[in-house]
């Protein structure tokens, strides 16, 4: 009898230390117009427009516009940190917040030994905008519903980019290809030259989708941020869909609620297809009026929507409006899944399908295990048994369309060799359909080998500054210091965590690892401790998101693009946040209310730092406009002191950054311009500066002391 009391008080010590599995709700609860209007639901609206937005205008492309997102998450995080003093509200997911925090404050600290001032500022404000938005998903979205509306606009703006970029490729590029050899001049204008030499040939013909990302890669990893969240969304949404059937509680609405259910689906479509097929009739068919197409607006803008607003009212009508906003939700998720897989396969990135399949197959094996480990009975076991099949055709999917997208037909490297290419045109010919990448191409691996030689010259660069790193953003301006012949120039490592251990030294890559190591394990955790299965299915579809970028930053720079690294902490924020009502918080008032004066004092500081920086750049320009306005200069000065006979020629465009107005490049030298390839002759005085000029030097030494005056007249204009 001790032996068994004893087992049984090991057995109860054990189910005491267990960690508690959260509760399921007794009920699904209907969208009430309180928390539409609570603080939490206003955070929510008031991030939609930074979700909407971020992707169309890349922060890598365009780096100004980085400002304005730093400027608005801090004002919002600042009115976050005045209610956290006010009410005193506990912390929450204080564990990954203090672990972001601890790395971006490593960061800080090892800055201070910076190469480059000006780049460690600006990467450490960007992190700091990162936190903010973490904080703010985390803390301050405290409902169901804000993260509903948080999550909805992400998965709105997935959906456009997908249909976009597929678009994009079969539609916009080849009507740009056609537009190009219908018009010969434009090559002129834009390149300076009537025949499009091997490498414009080639990427003008390239037929690999990037959307607004302007890079291939940068739209895969958006993608695969979207699928695993899609496929998550979907088995959520339909799980509920199917719990309100089995439990009896679908009641058919009123047919006021029915008409404002369909009215709202039809709002939505229609202004979806307006801007959409507005667009895309704006770029294929220029100012022409919509009569002149008519029967396509009437199809896409007039019939589709309303068949799509009539089906979810009629449903709505007769199961209630929770049964029908949960069929909508599956149903446009799961179109979701397909289209972002499509748009997946179009980039041809085998990193990013490496990275999503490494996500499914982590993700599945976490589910399968909640699924064991909760005994599950047998209507359980067939919805793991469609959830697998569901996530292996997304895994087959995502092969075929790599197996189908490369062209088996095309020619290998000697044919490529002999000036020939996929179509069988010449290497300089622009083809209107484009050139898909061949099997032989996604099969080289020339560019795992070029990524190798990047690595190499880094962890040469890591011994050298173990500790401290070469400083935050640093890396382009160190790599030349420890390039070797071998290596190919490149601004980032192509390699996240390789790339933070150079800038921030073994310390800040420890407390990066720290952060995504946690949601790894934490995360596995949270899941298999889930009991509500519909929770579960999102949670996993968040996790799968969050990895399947960890994956593909092994060999890309995901958190050194702006707009990847936004959503990659949206999503890790929505994660921790989803279902924390019952969790314990850590902290008690006058701890919150000590952290939330301590962020208004950080968002000042970023802020007054961010205002500084953006002065500094408008007097300077931006920095692509300084960096091209110093290589010209330098280009200039180099072929004035060149022992050359033959006269200095130089592109204008790259000069006019220097030189603004057309007296100070006359100054210099003499505008001329090319009418034929085997023709040129001076700029008419009455003529305007077009794309493809170019500056003849005729007296060198006059040149010279021009852009000597010019230097300093810049630098008297900076002062």
């Amino acid at each position: 009898m001790s032996k068994k009391r004893k087992r049984s008080s090991e057995t109860k010590s054990r189910a005491s230390r267990a960690p508690k599995p959260s509760p399921v709700p007794s009920e699904e609860k209907h969208f009430s117009l309180r928390d539409v209007l609570s603080a939490d639901c206003l955070f929510a609206v008031a991030l939609v427009p930074f979700v909407i937005a971020r992707p169309l205008r890349d922060g890598m492309v365009y780096p100004t516009i980085n400002f304005f997102y730093i400027l608005g998450l801090g004002l919002l995080f600042a009115v976050w940190a005045v209610r956290l003093v006010v009410k005193g509200e506990a912390i929450r997911s204080g564990k990954p917040v203090f672990l972001l925090v601890c790395f971006v404050v490593v960061a800080g600290l090892t800055g201070l030994d910076s190469m480059d001032a000006d780049g460690t500022v600006r990467a450490l404000m960007l992190w700091c905008s990162y936190v903010f938005l973490f904080v703010l998903v985390t803390n301050g979205l405290r409902s169901r519903t804000a993260l509903s509306i948080v999550l909805g606009a992400f998965a709105a703006v997935a959906f456009f980019e997908s249909v976009f970029a597929v678009v994009h490729v079969k539609v916009l590029l080849p009507h740009m290809r056609k537009t190009v050899l219908d018009n010969p001049q434009l090559l002129l204008a834009y390149f300076g030259t009537a025949e499009p030499t091997v490498t414009q040939a080639s990427r003008l013909n390239s037929n690999r989708a990037f959307g607004h990302f302007l890079f291939s890669n940068a739209l895969a990893a958006f993608m695969i941020l979207a699928v695993p969240l899609a496929v998550g969304g979907a088995l959520e949404a339909w799980t509920r869909w199917r719990r309100l059937f089995r439990e009896e509680r679908c009641q058919p609405a009123s047919p006021e609620h029915a008409f404002l259910t369909g009215a709202l689906v039809w709002a939505v479509c229609i202004a979806s297809s307006f801007l959409g097929y507005g667009y895309l009739h704006a770029q294929l068919y220029g100012g022409a009026p919509w009569h002149t197409h008519w029967l396509q607006w009437v199809c896409y803008v007039g019939l589709a929507p309303v068949l799509l607003g009539v089906l979810p009212g009629v449903f709505a009508r007769c199961f209630g409006v929770m049964a029908s906003w949960h069929a909508t939700r599956g149903a446009f998720l799961t179109v979701l899944s397909a289209t972002a897989l499509w748009a997946l396969g179009q980039t041809f990135s085998r990193g990013g399908a490496l990275g999503l399949a490494l996500s499914l197959v982590l993700t599945a094996g976490v589910v399968w295990l909640a699924f064991r480990r909760g005994k599950p009975k047998r209507g359980e076991k067939g919805r793991l048994a469609r959830a697998a099949v569901m996530l292996l055709l997304t895994v087959g999917a995502m092969l075929c369309v790599g197996a189908v997208g490369g062209d088996k037909s095309a020619g290998g490297p000697q044919d490529r060799a002999a000036g020939q290419n996929d179509e069988g045109a010449s290497d300089r010919e622009i083809v209107v359909e484009g050139v898909s990448p061949s099997t032989d191409e996604l099969m080289n691996p020339m560019t795992m080998r070029i990524r190798l030689g990047y690595w190499r010259c880094a962890f040469r660069m890591v011994g050298a500054n173990f500790w401290t790193g070469v400083g935050l953003g640093n890396f382009a301006p160190a790599y030349p210091r420890y390039q070797d012949v071998k290596a190919w120039d490149v601004k980032h490592a192509h390699n996240d965590y390789i790339q933070v251990l150079c800038e921030t030294g073994v310390l800040g890559f420890l407390a990066f690892c720290a952060v995504w190591g946690y949601f790894i394990v934490a995360g596995a955790r949270r899941i298999l401790t889930q009991v509500d299965a519909a929770d579960r299915w999102l949670l996993a579809g968040l996790y799968g998101s969050v990895v399947a970028m960890l994956a593909h930053s092994l060999v890309d720079f995901d958190f050194y693009n702006p707009t990847l690294a936004f959503f990659e902490f949206l999503l890790a924020g929505a994660f921790w946040a989803w279902r924390t009502s019952s969790l314990p918080s850590a902290g008690g008032r006058v701890l919150s209310r000590a952290i939330g004066l301590v962020g208004l004092v950080v968002v000042l500081i970023v802020s007054v730092m961010a205002v500084q920086v953006r002065r500094f750049d408008l007097r300077m320009g931006s920095r692509n406009d300084s960096e091209t306005r110093r290589n010209a200069t330098a280009a200039l000065l180099a072929s004035l002191n060149s022992e050359e006979e033959r006269p200095p020629v130089h592109p204008v465009l790259p000069l006019q950054k220097m030189f603004p107005s057309r007296q100070a490049l006359e100054q210099v030298g003499t505008l001329i311009i090319r009418d034929a390839p085997d023709r040129v002759r001076p700029l008419g005085t009455d003529e305007p500066i077009p794309y493809g000029a170019y500056l003849l030097v005729r007296d060198r030494e006059s040149t010279k002391r021009a852009v000597v005056r010019r230097i300093k007249a810049r630098i008297a204009e900076i002062e």
